[in-house]
């Protein structure tokens, strides 16, 4: 990826979540012309409310992005040394590269082969045993119970296959540790850096507190009022804070919100 963006300056990045928006940002940062291709409103758009989502195409866009939403692709065909993306519509698109950032599934195959029971990834209990004795699992294939959300996870960030890792380390050679930690992501957009804990996810009950409209501020992420997730955006040093507010599980009123962090 670094070798072909030294080289060649049009690139398209299909997807707007997590990875494709940092990559798209990581291009034009280093002066390429970058196409960023989403099927549904813009960046984040699964994560954020509408106006953030807005807001952050129009950062982009300011950046020299060119921010496509609402596209779907049917094809992609080699062109010589170059890449053809087709839309539906027949609309065609050249670029040197294209990075697919759409996510992943776990590689879990040979888990199931073994005959491992998968839910989602490779199921572990609370010490990270996987349902064969003496096979234990970690990071972004292994799924386990949250106890401070009560909820079946696996979670595909940095934080968390370091933790679970060397839970899994410990445990393998003889240790009694449970995995009850809560892992925290982060990301950075050009100007705009993040750190989140918990469920993100805009199918919940989002309240936005600005401190600086678009510039600083707490996104709370709630169900019945319950928090369940937090994402700080340029806000720094309280993802400890926002861990124990979720751990709690408690019922807090809106206007709280305001002074909570």
């Amino acid at each position: 990826m670094s070798e072909l963006a030294k080289n060649h300056k049009p690139f398209a990045v299909i997807g707007a979540g997590f990875i494709g928006s940092e990559i798209a940002a990581a291009l034009a940062m280093n002066g390429k012309e970058v196409f960023l291709i989403e099927n549904g409103s813009g960046i984040g758009w699964r994560v954020f409310p509408q106006d953030i989502v807005d807001y952050l195409n129009e950062l982009y866009r300011s950046k020299g992005v060119t921010v496509l939403t609402h596209c779907n692709i049917k094809d992609i065909t080699k062109q010589g040394s170059a890449h053809q993306i087709i839309f539906q519509g027949e609309q065609t698109l050249l670029v040197d590269g294209v990075v697919s950032g759409v996510g992943v599934r776990p590689n879990i195959p040979f888990a199931e082969k073994a005959g491992i029971f998968i839910e989602d990834g490779i199921k572990v209990n609370s010490y990270l045993e996987t349902s064969a004795p003496d096979i234990f699992a970690a990071g972004d294939v292994a799924t386990f119970h949250s106890p401070a959300l009560d909820k079946t996870l696996r979670v595909e960030h940095n934080d968390n296959a370091k933790k679970m890792g060397m839970i899994a380390g410990m445990n393998m050679a003889g240790g009694c540790q449970e995995y009850d930690y809560l892992p925290m992501f982060y990301s950075d957009l050009f100007e705009v850096g993040y750190e989140a804990v918990g469920l993100i996810d805009a199918r919940l009950d989002p309240k936005v507190i600005w401190k600086e409209e678009y510039q600083r501020g707490v996104i709370y992420y709630r169900n019945e009022n319950i928090v369940k997730g937090i994402l700080l955006w340029n806000e720094w040093g309280k993802i400890d804070l926002a861990r124990e507010i979720i751990k709690k599980q408690k019922w807090i009123d809106e206007k709280d919100l305001e002074t909570l962090i």
